[in-house]
């Protein structure tokens, strides 16, 4: 005989399982919601573009003339900043070439900055061929994500602006952001003089510093 008060085990457990699913909702709603803004969105990089020019001349001999002079320097002044131009001399004609070499230099171009280019130009012709590099800045402000209320604790869209603005403008050649320099010829004598000291342990003190302040 059944009993009128006992109760169906699947009733008794109902309770555990809704007990679970509310408690489930409960610890999704206190889950911080994901932004969808991601630092792709907005990256903060400084753009470098390169870019170049070319001039053709044509000279016989070592002599510039007045018209020839003011085309270079026309050409020049269309390459911005001269510190980090970099310029490619082709031609057959030796002297023409160094007489074109100096009028560069003498208007600021870096000499270490010119070499003899091997491109095919046509006799009596000298090829000035042009190469720079421009750093642009990211734009800057950006507070399209401001993260105040960021559960996720993702970086502010405007993280990194100021840094990537101050470089791209304070770097002396932009280029340097693209290829690095190559190191200039070590002292290999000097280097290993300095290892001997170590290993004997004859290591040169710093120089001390000596300075005076008077007050007024």
């Amino acid at each position: 005989m059944k009993n009128p008060n006992r109760i169906p085990a699947n009733t008794r457990r109902a309770p555990k399982f809704l007990f679970a699913a509310t408690a489930a909702l409960v610890l999704a709603a206190c889950q911080p919601t994901l932004t969808e803004w991601t630092e792709s969105e907005s990256p903060k990089a400084i753009e470098v573009e390169r870019l170049t020019g070319s001039l053709s001349l044509a000279l016989a001999g070592s002599d510039l003339s007045a018209d020839q002079a003011d085309r270079i320097d026309s050409f020049l002044s269309r390459q911005g900043n001269l510190f980090n131009l970099r310029v490619t001399l082709a031609g057959q004609a030796d002297d023409s070439l160094a007489a074109v070499r100096q009028f560069l230099v003498a208007r600021g171009v870096r000499p270490s900055h010119i070499s003899r280019g091997t491109a095919a130009v046509t006799a009596g012709n000298v090829e000035i061929a042009a190469e720079r590099y421009v750093a642009a800045p990211p734009s800057c402000p950006d507070w399209s994500n401001a993260n105040i209320l960021d559960g996720a604790n993702t970086n502010s869209s405007n993280f990194g602006c100021a840094t990537a603005s101050n470089l791209a403008r304070m770097v002396a050649d932009p280029r340097d952001l693209v290829v690095g320099r190559s190191l200039a010829p070590a002292s290999g004598t000097t280097a290993a003089a300095a290892v001997g000291r170590y290993n004997t342990d004859q290591v040169k003190q710093l120089p001390t510093s000596r300075y005076s302040a008077t007050t007024e």
